[in-house]
């Protein structure tokens, strides 16, 4: 009769699939936390990680049909400004990274190869998303610097402060 054939195992592929879920978890927790992490960022310190994003972008898409030139200009400006704080840089920055834009569409498209495409539109989320925060920052947008004392993370009261809470928290609690 017949010899009996090997059936193949399927341990060894869901074994497999279950290191490659519990990596792609790790990966997503690693992600979140990072997200956070930028979160709580300082608005300058935003811009300057989305200006040199956009440094770098400008430096890929200069293999192809790229609006470099212009694209490095607004990035430098952007670096400059988070650091210097001045509100006429903001007020640049916001400006330039918008006529840029427009002229990036233009040249995607009239003269825009595949790459560069690409590079273009992939250099709007950080170039636009760095001027939203220089617009927020502006005083002569309607901005300024931000308040901190709505923030939960801001400076924590010295001990003379929590004593005094203690004894008004403690009135209070007597007159109930």
């Amino acid at each position: 009769v017949g010899a009996a054939r090997a059936v193949p195992s399927l341990a060894v592929p869901l074994a497999r699939g279950r290191r490659m879920e519990e990596r792609a978890r790790e990966l997503v927790s690693r992600a979140q936390t990072w997200a956070l992490a930028f979160q709580l960022l300082e608005a300058t310190a935003q811009i300057e990680i989305f200006c040199l994003l956009s440094f770098c972008i400008c430096i890929l898409g200069s293999l192809s049909a790229f609006p470099l030139s212009a694209n490095l200009a607004v990035a430098l400006l952007g670096l400059i400004c988070c650091r210097s704080g001045s509100d006429a840089q903001y007020f640049g920055y916001v400006l330039f990274a918008g006529m840029t834009s427009v002229t990036d569409i233009v040249h995607l498209c009239s003269q825009g190869s595949t790459w560069g495409g690409l590079m273009t539109l992939l250099n709007f989320v950080p170039k636009l998303s760095a001027a939203s925060n220089c617009f927020r920052l502006c005083s002569l947008l309607g901005g300024g610097p931000s308040d901190s004392s709505g923030d939960p993370f801001s400076a924590s009261l010295s001990p003379q402060d929590y004593h005094s809470l203690s004894v008004e928290a403690a009135q209070r609690h007597r007159q109930v």
